[in-house]
């Protein structure tokens, strides 16, 4: 693969190891109790940790929002209200779910939306001053769905299962989180051979890939519309040709330079609340 030029300060990497697969990762998931992280809860998280490329610990709580869960919530994660009915509320976990992120680079699959989930959490509990917010400046964070739709654009689509499932990667239990954290680790591994080493490398390719992406996802939708548009992409294959405008709600995070000069506060304004 060819060397990537980054403009990005080296002190962002002063404290990680070079390859990206040595460092230490904190793979993430939550199930909720719908898709808006401003009025709907997290009702479990899934937070497995690896490192060079093996599994180390699972970490997993389950969570009571406060209020009854619907049926079609309980369909897709098993989890039912009886589940819930003695477990702690997030603020009584909040202290253990940070110091399960501690001193790692944060994954999950389909970053924005999990990332934005537990930062409404976060800021319900601590406020929504730039002291409290979650993650904190200049944490690093990784999207293997970015990765998916640039290196499998002829799959039926770039689900976790369907992923898991190309890449011979065991999923049990879909729609639990600490199953699909697991999974999401074991699927990012697996992609190794196919991303570069070095993770200032990974990190600039992840922009660059989002940023494609984002701009093919913007160009579908306008064409739906029926608008006018004459933006051209460099990049074709991102997108396979069967894909809908449907599959590409949410495409992740990564570092993104326009007007705001923080590279971690530009790519989490980058937020859509509906899963591929």
């Amino acid at each position: 693969m060819n060397k990537i030029t980054s403009k990005l300060p080296k002190e962002w990497w002063k404290n990680w190891p070079e390859k990206w697969q040595d460092a230490p990762l904190a793979v993430f998931d939550v199930e909720t109790t719908g898709l808006e992280a401003q009025k709907d809860r997290v009702i479990e998280i899934g937070i497995v940790h690896f490192q060079a490329g093996k599994w180390q610990k699972d970490h997993n709580w389950l969570i009571n929002p406060g209020f009854s869960i619907d049926n079609e919530i309980t369909e897709i994660t098993g989890i039912s209200n009886d589940d819930l009915a003695d477990k702690p509320s997030f603020d009584d976990i909040a202290a253990e779910v940070l110091k399960a992120f501690e001193e790692r680079i944060l994954v999950a699959y389909n970053f924005p939306f999990d990332r934005g989930m537990l930062a409404a959490e976060f800021a319900r509990i601590q406020g929504e001053n730039d002291d409290n917010l979650w993650p904190k400046a200049g944490t690093l964070a990784l999207d293997p769905l970015i990765y998916a739709h640039a290196l499998y654009p002829k799959l039926k689509n770039r689900k976790l299962a369907m992923i898991a499932s190309h890449l011979e990667v065991n999923l049990e239990n879909a729609h639990r989180a600490s199953h699909d954290a697991k999974a999401t680790g074991e699927v990012l591994y697996k992609m190794a051979d196919r991303l570069p080493e070095s993770l200032l490398d990974l990190i600039t390719l992840q922009s660059q890939w989002h940023a494609d992406q984002e701009a093919k996802w913007a160009q579908r939708k306008r064409k739906k519309a029926g608008l006018n548009f004459n933006t051209t992409q460099k990049n074709d294959s991102v997108f396979s040709s069967n894909d809908t405008l449907e599959s590409h709600q949410s495409l992740g995070p990564s570092f993104v330079y326009g007007s705001q000069t923080d590279p971690v506060l530009a790519y989490y304004s980058t937020i859509r609340d509906a899963r591929d």
